[in-house]
């Protein structure tokens, strides 16, 4: 700064003074740490610096340093820093903490430790619809269980059946399902190095496509049991055996039980696809029926009708109302011996019974 005075007069006069101004720094307002994002293999030592700001970027030379690792992925001292055996990517985690008077501020930088060996790889068992298209992985990693990425992975399968793949690892099911063991193979390289590894492949039935139902046709007398069975299986004919069904019947025909036994109805008569039984998986649903005649109920019995008098039995069948009485045995054409057995054991008659009975 510079003042100057002047007198005037005959002659003008003049006289000078100068004094210095300085100017400091402000408070501090940032740190800033170079390099701000480094990568670095296992083991590695990278040096970081500093530089402290005030809010105007005036340079602040006057600080005190302290350092930190926010993760554990190695060690610092003085700003330089040494590599551990954790490989990933890790953001802000060297902290510079800078403090100047009562004021402090930290800067943070990025490390990425990668990992340039590789230990083993390895693959999940895998399991897959029949027909169906899954893409593989598999994971490598290094002597320290850090995942080795970057990998060129070439798959290949060793049995036909299990279908095939191509070599990025997009797998096609074959249609049997199975459990076929090391079927599925991964190969992968770095440098000098060379892995493989073999896993199982599970192939189950696909989607649900057919149901079956049996009996398909039966005759029950009323009031009669039937246990019937029901299947299902994808479109390659692969049974499914993790389902429920759900049975039922036309009114009249009968009832059905949770597990499928169906008690003939007391209404005599031929119901078309009067059984019906449905199944549902992940929200696809298919049924099946099959036909049911509720007979009427008939009366068997022994007669002497045919020889009044004699002493030959034989065997009739009519219906509950008295109708459609029919003779089932006849003594008289050598057909198989028939013993009845009454209460009382001197009432034993025998008659014959035709063959095609």
């Amino acid at each position: 700064v510079e003042l100057t005075a002047l007198k005037s007069g005959d002659v003008l006069k003049t006289n000078s003074t100068h004094s210095s101004v300085s100017i400091r720094h402000g408070t501090l307002a940032s740190v800033i740490v170079s390099p701000s994002d480094v990568q670095l293999d296992v083991g590695d030592t990278q040096e970081f610096t500093v530089e402290c700001k005030d809010a105007y970027d005036n340079v602040i030379d006057n600080y005190q340093l302290t350092w930190e690792i926010r993760e554990s992925i190695g060690t610092i001292s003085a700003g330089t820093f040494t590599a551990g055996t954790k490989a990933g990517s890790f953001n802000e985690a060297i902290v510079a903490i800078a403090k100047v008077g009562d004021v402090t501020v930290t800067g943070t930088a990025s490390v990425t430790v990668n990992s340039q060996q590789l230990d083993t790889v390895s693959i999940m068992p895998v399991e897959i619809g029949a027909g169906e298209v899954k893409q593989l992985e598999y994971s490598a990693v290094d002597e320290y269980g850090n995942r080795v990425t970057g990998l060129t992975p070439i798959w290949s399968l060793k049995n036909e059946d299990v279908g095939s793949i191509t070599h990025d690892g997009l797998l096609t099911a074959g249609k049997k399902a199975g459990n076929y063991s090391n079927v599925v193979e991964v190969k992968v390289k770095l440098g000098e190095t060379e892995k493989r590894a073999t896993a199982r492949v599970v192939i189950v039935p696909g989607k649900i496509k057919q149901i079956g139902i049996a009996p398909e046709s039966i005759a029950l007398g009323m009031g009669m049991e039937q246990q019937y069975v029901a299947v299902t299986a994808d479109e390659f004919g692969n049974r499914i055996t993790d389902i429920g069904f759900t049975w039922s019947a036309d009114s009249g025909a009968g009832v059905f039980s949770s597990d499928g036994v169906f008690k003939a109805g007391m209404t005599p008569g031929t119901y078309r696809d009067g059984i019906k039984v449905e199944a549902t998986r992940n929200g696809t649903t298919l049924s099946a029926t099959a036909d049911i005649t509720v007979e009427p109920d008939r009366i068997v019995y022994l007669s002497d009708e045919h020889d009044e008098g004699g002493d030959t039995l034989e065997l009739y069948i009519i219906d509950a109302d008295g109708t459609n009485k029919k003779q089932l045995t006849s003594f008289d054409d050598g057909s198989v011996c028939l013993l009845y057995t009454s209460p009382s054991p001197r009432d034993r008659t025998r008659s014959r019974m035709p063959s095609s009975a």
